[in-house]
């Protein structure tokens, strides 16, 4: 299912260097794209999981090839994680550009996907969104990825970790440029971490 918004500034924030290689975007930069995220997620009424985004503090990274990835996560993600109960308890939205997400070693494709096509007038863009919760499993909580509907993409163990970070939401990605891939381990609040892939969409 696809948005039609103008999110160029998104984009612009995400724009390529060269390598499938993994740069932090400036966070004023972050901050602008996180902003045309949360115009573009006002104008989703279905949302599977319903993200309250702090706009001011997201997290990104960017590639060669025009690639990245936008992290904006849920404004109270501290208190939503420690008071969670039954059901999934909202994490944060994920912004992909010119990226697909892997879970058990098997990449997402774009049909699979919600996405927001993009145009600055001359020229539009797919951009995919995955939205992000917690639940509490069996064995511990587990992240929970959706995308078009209530169906998940991936559920994912937690790791309890206790590390500092600046933002409620960080991740670190590891690349193999030859693969054209990468594994990331995203942290939530210092407290948590759930690993998966990322492969080059073209």
């Amino acid at each position: 299912m696809k948005n039609r918004i103008n999110i160029v500034t998104l984009i612009i924030s995400l724009a390529a260097t060269a390598g499938f290689s993994q740069e932090i975007v400036p966070q004023a930069d972050a901050m602008k794209g996180a902003a045309m995220a949360w115009q573009a997620s006002a104008d989703i009424t279905d949302a599977p999981v319903v993200v309250d985004p702090d706009i001011k503090n997201p997290f990104a990274m960017k590639g060669g090839s025009n690639i990245g990835m936008l992290v904006v996560p849920e404004t109270k993600l501290a208190k939503e994680i420690e008071h969670a109960g039954a059901g999934v308890t909202p994490v944060a939205q994920i912004w992909l550009r010119g990226l697909l997400p892997v879970f058990n070693g098997s990449t997402a494709t774009l049909d699979k996907l919600r996405t927001v096509s993009v145009s600055d007038g001359a020229n539009s863009l797919l951009v995919p969104v995955l939205f992000v919760g917690l639940q509490n499993g069996t064995v511990g909580k587990e992240l929970v990825i959706f995308s078009q509907d209530k169906t998940a993409l991936a559920t994912l163990p937690l790791k309890a970790v206790e590390q500092e970070q600046k933002l409620p939401v960080e991740f670190s990605v590891v690349a193999n440029n030859e693969r054209k891939s990468a594994e990331v381990t995203m942290t939530l609040v210092g407290k948590f971490q759930a690993n998966f892939g990322l492969a080059a969409e073209n």
